[in-house]
């Protein structure tokens, strides 16, 4: 794939870099979302989001309402999760992209997966490792060193809209995957019945959020 450059505006679905291609799609008091005209996708250009730091995406008092907070809740909501992911893999090694606080890793693990996570943020990274007991590392996905097959399902839970280059996650995913393993991902689909009526004051559209997939781009 080539390489992504901070200069370039790339459309991560089709890789379409015509600018003449882009059109304003929503305008807001920051930023504005385009649409590539060659296959619909939206997203936001990077330079609006040159200055957003996922680090620090989570502070201490969030830290300390999840710590004070019921595991057992957050487990069951997951579990459902692993209802649908078993009827395709019922074991195997997990890695969890993105992985928060943990609470997917660790249903996980109660259900005999292999399980692996990383967390760029610094506070969900602290309390999967050390409240959990979790095998997380604190690191950029693109910075990971692990065998091509290394993993039989990897998980994005609604992570790849954060990712300026999402195109070479998904490329990245595919080299970890073991033959016949699965990719899950879950991300804000911008042509549900909510998005199509808020439009611009959709409330999951901000600069947090750079990719907004539909059915038909996420296919893609």
């Amino acid at each position: 794939m080539k390489p992504y450059h901070n200069d370039t505006l790339v459309c991560q679905c089709c890789l379409n870099e015509d600018k003449s291609q882009f059109t304003e799609k929503f305008v807001k008091n920051d930023f504005v979302v385009l649409e590539c005209n060659r296959c619909s996708f939206n997203f936001i250009p990077w330079y609006y989001r040159k200055n957003i730091n996922y680090t620090s995406y989570k502070d201490d008092v969030v830290l300390q309402q999840i710590r004070q907070g019921n595991n057992w809740i957050k487990i069951q909501r997951h579990l459902l999760r692993f209802r649908l992911i078993r009827k395709f893999r019922k074991t195997g090694r997990l890695f969890d992209l993105g992985s928060g606080w943990g609470h997917f890793l660790l249903a996980g693990k109660q259900l005999g997966f292999d399980v692996y996570g990383i967390e760029v943020a610094t506070n969900p990274y602290t309390y999967s490792k050390e409240d959990l007991g979790l095998p997380v590392d604190h690191v950029d996905f693109f910075d990971l060193k692990k065998e091509a097959g290394s993993f039989d399902l990897i998980t994005l839970w609604d992570v790849l809209e954060h990712i300026d280059n999402a195109n070479a996650v998904i490329e990245k995913c595919a080299y970890l995957l073991s033959d016949g393993g699965y990719i899950v991902i879950q991300v804000p689909q911008i042509d549900s019945f909510i998005a199509t009526r808020r439009k611009e004051k959709w409330n999951m559209m901000g600069l947090d959020h750079v990719n907004y997939f539909s059915r038909k781009t996420i296919t893609h």
